[in-house]
């Protein structure tokens, strides 16, 4: 082969070289057009794409309807129901800067779309193997809130770009929320400062774009020097991204700035907020998708029960330590229909899902009424109440160090004391109490459970409406539901959700009912004794907490009728606290009572006694002195005898009136001061006696069971012992058996006669 056919062929190689790698470059270029153009396809045939339609910006605020509990339409909207608007032309320039440079500062270069963050979270999705980055501009979140749900794919992705295409700055900022009731810059303006958004300076437009990350948790009304820091952070972005000069700077950062909105935010709105949030919950979508739409919403909306929950928390007015605001949250639930008629949060923030501790309101949840529906124990069960180590630093303490030494559940439900609840639960376990809460609404990691749940400590906190629906469970006998403001959504005339409620049972009805008896007992002699004085029963329970001795943090009563289940609870912000007269027992029980005062116009029936549970009569001499539970027999007097409730799976054996050791030997000491003593025998047991013991001999004065009744004139200072015979065998008796009065001298008085039989008993 000669040179030359050689050089031909490598020419003819080298070109179709050259050709293929053009090709292959070119392949390369339009690979990306290509998967893109495939990806859109995809998107745009896809049974869920979204296809933009402006009405729905423009209508992003408009009206939903609601309804109350009767299906009428409820007339008056909240503000953020209510399209508020402002032109984006009228606003400062460094009002628009503030956002841009705090959530978007390539906004203005690319156009809606930023395809430099979206590549890269698409990158970083699918090294991950999930879709967990976000980087979306503002007009991205934008219509991500008006148009799409909060499901995370790369297809909504791509059609969040897509549409981003077609949106403004204005509609952002029209419809983004603010915290608190402020949707839109409008609203949010003067809901914090109390001014037009068109008037805000640098410092305020600065301290709403800082909101944004975390509405609630910035809110100046609940943190201010978060809200600051917040300001100062998109100062200082602003001034990086030469929005600024130095000096503006440094005056903004300088600028105090006066907090406080315009007031209207009624009650009524609170509830149609908390109605519409839990409507987007239900749909699994957004509060901004639900506009635009044709779209109404049954709640169960009382306007009675509204005013006189907003009218009996607006007659509170109690400050904090600093000098701030209470928080304050009434709810009422109906406990037929298990539906909530009356919202009312008087915050800055978002109550609905705040997180508390309960303090002793969780003790009738967790600790009383499992241990009562296990037969654990019954009312009148005794506990000793005195400070206990229960381990590891453990000491829980009563309020104002007061503890009642020997007592009974009972009491220790009605006056909180801690120790017994301690104790109770102890002696039943964490893992049961922790089971039951769960049954009843909680969520609880009953590994991480421990002795202080008795005080109301769960990790994590509880909500209030957990809490409200465990006591409706005790005042629906035991059945547990969980509670609601919707009743029906429907979207264009059509039912897209109607609300079905089925009861689970948690407690027996027999622990309901006795633990809603001790409840009763609380509000009337307890610490809700405030509440004693209505025609009808109310069962309740107290909750204090505290971040240290001396300061509270909250203050709770949960309590409830035959009707309702309501919460009333005073809180504050961590940063702060209330002083000690600040107490589940003080402010939430006046604020209880001023709402009773003008809520129920006819009474509501008491609580009725279930077949399963018994009043049974009991020796008060073993109960409160020897710590044992008897059924009295008939041979007790009726000074003697106590009633209360028992389970009838769980009713205690009838054993003897009184033991023989611990009645031998008890001598009743009477007053020297009088020579004359009148000595009334109490008991009711056939031959008693009693006698007067001088050195080494005893006189019998009263012998025969007819006499027991009457009174005996005794002289002498000496001590006197009462004999008991109890089938056969004599008991000598303690104090309790006689009680001793000043008569005058000369008195006629009955001495009843010896009988014969009797004259010789030793």
């Amino acid at each position: 082969m000669t040179n030359n056919n050689i050089d031909m062929k490598i020419k003819r190689y080298s070109k179709r070289l050259k050709n293929t790698l053009i090709i292959t470059f070119i392949a390369l270029l339009l690979l990306p057009v290509i998967a893109t153009g495939i990806l859109f396809l995809a998107v745009v045939s896809d049974k869920d794409y979204v296809r933009f339609d402006i009405t729905k910006l423009q209508n992003s605020a408009c009206d939903v309807t609601f309804t109350d509990a009767w299906g009428n339409k409820i007339n008056v909207a909240p503000t953020f129901n209510k399209r508020v608007g402002v032109d984006f032309k009228n606003l400062n320039g460094y009002t628009i800067d503030a956002f841009i440079c705090t959530e978007d500062k390539r906004f203005f270069r690319h156009n809606g779309v930023d395809l430099v963050r979206v590549v890269k979270s698409l990158a970083k999705d699918i090294l991950s193997g999930s879709f967990v980055e976000g980087a979306s501009t503002i007009t991205q979140q934008l219509v991500k809130n008006v148009f799409l749900t909060n499901k995370k794919s790369v297809k909504r992705k791509v059609n969040e770009v897509l549409l981003a295409l077609n949106q403004i700055l204005e509609a952002y900022l029209n419809t983004v929320y603010f915290g608190g009731d402020a949707y839109g810059l409008q609203n949010a303006s003067r809901y914090y400062y109390g001014v037009e958004a068109t008037e805000l300076t640098l410092a305020q437009s600065a301290g709403l774009a800082g909101l944004l990350k975390a509405p609630n948790n910035y809110s100046p009304y609940v943190n201010f020097d978060s809200f600051n820091q917040r300001k100062d952070l998109v100062l200082s972005l602003m001034l990086k991204c030469e929005k600024i000069t130095q000096n503006q700077y440094y005056d903004a950062q300088a600028e105090i700035i006066s907090i406080g909105g315009i007031e209207g935010v009624s009650g009524q709105q609170n509830y149609i907020f908390a109605a519409l949030n839990e409507a987007a919950e239900l749909l699994n979508t957004s509060v901004f998708n639900l506009y635009g739409k044709n779209c109404k919403i049954e709640t169960y909306y009382n306007a009675d029960t509204q005013k006189a929950l907003t009218d009996a928390i607006d007659l509170d007015f109690t400050k904090t330590i600093k000098g701030a605001n209470s928080d304050k949250c009434g709810i009422v639930l109906n406990n037929k229909t298990h539906g909530i008629e009356a919202y009312y949060g008087k915050s800055f923030g978002n109550l609905l899902n705040r997180m508390i501790n309960a303090g002793s309101a969780l003790k009738p949840l967790g600790v009383y009424a499992p241990a009562l529906d296990i037969g654990a124990i019954s009312t009148v069960t005794p506990v000793l109440d005195e400070p206990t180590n229960f381990g590891g630093g453990f000491k829980p303490s009563n309020y104002r160090d007061n503890y009642l030494g020997w007592t009974t559940v009972r009491k220790a439900v009605e006056q909180s004391l801690n120790v017994p609840a301690v104790k109770t639960l102890n002696a039943i376990g964490t893992s049961r109490c922790a089971y039951y809460l769960n049954k009843n609404g909680f969520s609880i990691d009953k590994n991480k459970a421990n002795l202080t749940l008795a005080l109301g400590n769960i990790e994590g906190g509880c909500s209030f409406f957990q809490l409200l629906d465990g006591y409706a469970t005790l005042s629906n006998g035991g059945m547990y539901a969980k509670s609601g403001f919707v009743r029906a959504i429907y979207l264009d005339d059509k039912l897209i959700y109607s609300r079905h409620i089925i009861p689970k049972g948690v407690f027996s009805e027999s622990t309901a009912f006795l633990m809603t008896d001790m409840l009763i007992d609380v509000t009337n002699n307890g610490t809700a004794k405030t509440l004693k004085n209505f025609d009808y029963q109310i069962a309740g329970k107290t909750g204090t907490v505290g971040q240290r001795k001396g300061d509270n943090t909250d203050a709770i009563f949960c309590g409830y009728t035959t009707e309702h289940t309501f919460l009333f609870w005073l809180g504050c912000d961590t940063t702060d606290a209330f002083d000690s007269n600040i107490t589940g027992g003080n402010q939430p029980v006046k604020i209880a009572k001023n709402f009773l005062d003008n809520f129920y116009s006819t009474s509501p029936q008491n609580f009725e006694q279930p077949i399963s549970v018994k009043k049974i009569r009991l020796d008060r001499v073993l109960l409160n002195e020897n710590q044992q539970i008897a059924v009295a027999n008939v041979n007790i007097g009726e000074n003697e005898i106590i009633e209360d409730y028992f389970a009838v799976s769980y009713i205690p054996k009838e054993i003897s009136a009184r033991k023989k050791d611990n009645l031998i030997n008890k001598p009743i000491s009477l007053d020297a001061e009088y020579d004359n003593r009148l000595i009334i025998l109490r008991s009711n047991y056939s031959n008693s006696k009693i006698y007067k013991l001088t050195q080494n001999s005893k006189k019998l004065l009263a012998v025969d069971k007819s006499a027991i009744d009457k009174d005996i004139n005794l002289g002498g200072v000496n001590n006197y012992y009462a004999e008991i015979i109890i089938k056969g065998q004599k008991h000598t008796s303690k104090t309790v058996s006689v009680y001793v009065e000043k008569i005058q001298k000369n008195n006629d008085i009955e001495v009843p006669k010896q009988p014969e039989q009797q004259k010789n008993i030793q």
